[in-house]
């Protein structure tokens, strides 16, 4: 699976967050595409970036999302 950020993570900075996603087989890109599979939203997410992935029907999730992901699917892609 493909994750982007946008904004300010609570619990992870940019760095841990794509080392997380990078162990459980996904990739973190700088922009979306029509191959992202979720915007990851912080604290001051950019509009532009959630904007873009409504009209890519993109999955939009919070931190918490993502590290529910995490914590269901362990060693499964996330």
């Amino acid at each position: 699976k493909t994750l982007c950020i946008s904004g300010v993570l609570e619990s992870l900075d940019r760095d841990e967050c794509k080392a997380l996603v990078e162990k459980y087989g996904g990739r973190v890109t700088g922009s979306i595409s029509g191959k992202t599979s979720f915007l990851l939203v912080g604290r001051d997410g950019g509009e532009a970036k959630q904007e873009k992935a409504r009209d890519l029907k993109v999955k939009i999730i919070s931190e918490d999302d993502l590290l529910q992901m995490i914590a269901t699917r362990p060693g499964d892609d996330v």
